[in-house]
């Protein structure tokens, strides 16, 4: 009997929900719809890796000056030298100008 009421809520437990809320997903479906292109879902997993769904607010510089992400999708506005926007040969080879 133990044994069965340790089953039964190991699956309970595997049926609920894995991800975190999404308080953007409206937001995210009219980017698609604007976009057709957009592959489903790139929106929401840049998001979450980047600020958990939580935006970004720049805080004090760190030691070294490296610039911090903020909003959403934790953009940086100037790589000050750490993040060139010159374009790599990679780059150019897959999206030429």
């Amino acid at each position: 009997m133990r044994y069965l009421a340790i089953a039964l809520l190991g699956l309970a437990w595997a049926q609920s929900p894995l991800y975190p809320p999404n308080p953007y997903q409206v937001a995210f479906e009219a980017a698609y719809d604007r976009h057709p292109t957009l592959p489903r879902g790139v929106l929401e997993a840049w998001a979450y890796t980047q600020s958990r769904f939580m935006p970004l607010v720049p805080q004090d510089p760190s030691c070294v000056g490296l610039p911090q992400g903020w909003g959403l999708f934790g953009w940086i506005a100037d790589g000050k030298g750490f993040f060139p926007r010159k374009p790599t040969p990679c780059s150019q080879a897959f999206w030429p100008t």
